[in-house]
């Protein structure tokens, strides 16, 4: 589907009297670098000159994807308060995902930001369920999606454990050494995996 479909002349998907969800526009460029840099798990790791290059490569590979991204925006003041990504727009289950601006979070922003554009999303594409991919140690997460009714269809491995398979199969004995070595790698891996709910707009509260 064109991702133009989804948007109106004045690029917004939808919007109540508390948030405009917007499409992603270039001007949202340095917000959503703010976003990105608060919820990325290897900004620690990197200097800070080549996490600002990995992020431009990541924004410009985004524009391409099958995906859309929309700027959640407070109405009363203007505020970029975070990002929702719907991929696979083709798919009658698209997957779902948001991220909240830290200072915005346990304020009820992500539960109505969903339940606006879910319900919008629903009324002009043949939807039968949006998937939600989650770390099933991401506490927050899981209660969001629970209280937007979201039902446990499946799981798959985390990324850790599919690189550890992944391993095993290419090293065999030298494997066995790591993990004799390191032991707490199987455990790590065995801890997390990603669970896979499926929510549809009728069953939000």
């Amino acid at each position: 589907m064109d991702k133009s479909y989804y948007f109106n002349d004045r690029n917004v998907l939808a919007e109540n009297t508390q948030y405009m969800l917007r499409k992603q526009l270039s001007e949202d460029k340095e917000v959503y670098y703010n976003l990105f840099s608060e919820i990325s798990i290897v900004k620690g790791r990197m200097e800070e000159t080549i996490f600002r290059k990995y992020f431009e490569k990541i924004w410009v590979e985004e524009q391409s994807e099958d995906a859309i991204r929309v700027s959640v925006i407070l109405k009363k003041d203007g505020a970029y308060v975070g990002n929702i990504t719907l991929r696979e727009l083709n798919s009658k289950t698209p997957e779902l995902g948001i991220d909240v601006v830290q200072r915005y979070q346990r304020q009820g922003v992500a539960y109505n930001a969903l339940r606006l554009f879910m319900c919008q999303v629903s009324s002009i594409s043949k939807i039968d369920y949006f998937l939600a991919r989650i770390y099933s140690n991401n506490e927050p997460s899981l209660g969001l999606f629970q209280k937007l009714g979201a039902t446990f269809i499946g799981k798959e491995p985390s990324e850790y454990q599919a690189f550890l398979n992944q391993l095993k199969e290419k090293e065999g004995e030298n494997y066995e050494r790591l993990i004799n070595l390191h032991p707490e790698m199987e455990n790590i891996a065995g801890e997390r995996f990603i669970a896979h709910y499926k929510v549809i707009c009728k069953d939000i509260e």
